[in-house]
């Protein structure tokens, strides 16, 4: 169970690189592993990209000083057990090998508190020209190529002894849409070349320097 933070570091809302989708699940909440329910994406990312490792160094960077305050608070002998998550996971194909590409995961959780608080429960979701979708906002295959938003959350373990981040999803951006066979603001993107919805609602009130 996570401990109250033993440290100063606030988390950040952070706008992740263009990658591809992997198991996007943003209507309706996922209650296999959680019976209050998700909404959770994978990122799948090629980690020689400038602009992911930009990202990774980013959340490096707060997992760092996380790690540093969490064992200055604990003290000497304590601190030598903590450990540093990776911000990322590496992606494997299915017969096991390392494809060379990472995944970073975002998630909103306990979607039934949330509502209860009155809490968002919806992830935000704009096309290519960042025209918001709404209901009808096409269901997102494997392969389609996005970008998010979520809020990376720094976090110490006790039971584990880990320091890390947790993403918490809020947005996302539809650049190429793959056709799913399952046989607040939208600011936070920028105008791309892809999908486009037609019937969306257009969104106006972007900063030019949110990059």
């Amino acid at each position: 169970m996570a401990i109250t933070k033993p440290f100063a570091v606030k988390g950040a809302n952070v706008t992740s690189p263009k990658g591809k989708a992997l198991w996007c699940k943003f209507k309706e909440p996922d209650t296999k592993f959680n019976a209050k329910g998700e909404l959770s994406t994978d990122l799948v990312c090629d980690p020689n990209d400038p602009a992911v490792k930009a990202y990774v160094e980013k959340l490096e960077n707060l997992v760092d000083i996380a790690y540093n305050e969490t064992c200055e608070t604990l003290g000497p002998a304590r601190a030598r057990e903590v450990r540093k998550s990776s911000v990322y996971k590496e992606e494997f194909d299915a017969n096991g090998n390392p494809t060379g590409n990472i995944i970073f995961k975002y998630k909103l959780k306990d979607i039934t508190d949330r509502r209860e608080r009155g809490d968002a429960t919806e992830i935000l979701v704009v096309d290519a020209k960042r025209n918001r979708l709404g209901a009808e906002a096409p269901l997102v295959g494997n392969g389609s190529t996005i970008r998010v938003v979520g809020y990376a959350n720094p976090y110490y373990m006790a039971s584990t002894k880990i320091v890390g981040l947790s993403h918490i999803w809020s947005k996302m951006q539809i650049i190429e849409l793959v056709a799913f066979s399952g046989g607040a603001g939208s600011d936070d993107f920028e105008d791309e070349d892809g999908f486009i919805d037609e019937a969306a609602d257009e969104v106006s009130d972007f900063a030019s320097d949110d990059f």
